[in-house]
């Protein structure tokens, strides 16, 4: 299961200051290690200190469940004419045993939600939702 939230944030850097690093490394880094850092704040620490670039965006997972969270945090454009929008995508990494126990993997990752909902608003997100991979597909 994943869910993503899209929100705006002026606070964030999306390579336009620097166009040669925006082509080497993808925008948002800043972004991903405001939430490491606020998630680290109350308990749901990343297993890494600082997030991978990769796929236009920056991943890092954080240990919230057994087997734990990945985040994915990139820039997106939404609307027509569009609009300068972050996501961050969560995904509850599963083992064989835990797609079994169905209920344990979506209340852990709806606590992950609740949690990163708040931070978000703490950070500055406006315009914030929560979607589906496929009501995400539709307007991305």
């Amino acid at each position: 299961m994943k869910r993503i939230a899209v929100f705006q944030s002026d606070r964030f850097d999306r390579g336009e200051e620097d166009p040669i690093r925006a082509e080497i490394e993808p925008p948002g880094r800043d972004c991903a290690l405001a939430l490491m850092r606020a998630l680290e704040g109350i308990g749901m620490g990343p297993t890494h200190p600082y997030p991978f670039a990769g796929e236009g965006g920056w991943s890092f997972t954080v240990q919230s469940s057994p087997a734990g969270v990945g985040v994915f945090v990139h820039w997106v454009p939404i609307g027509d004419p569009p609009e300068d929008y972050w996501a961050v995508q969560l995904t509850e990494k599963t083992g064989v045993l835990q797609r079994l126990v169905r209920r344990h993997q979506d209340s852990s990752l709806r606590s992950m939600i609740a949690s990163v909902d708040e931070l978000l608003a703490g950070i500055g997100a406006t315009k914030l939702r929560w979607l589906t991979d496929e009501e995400f597909a539709e307007i991305y």
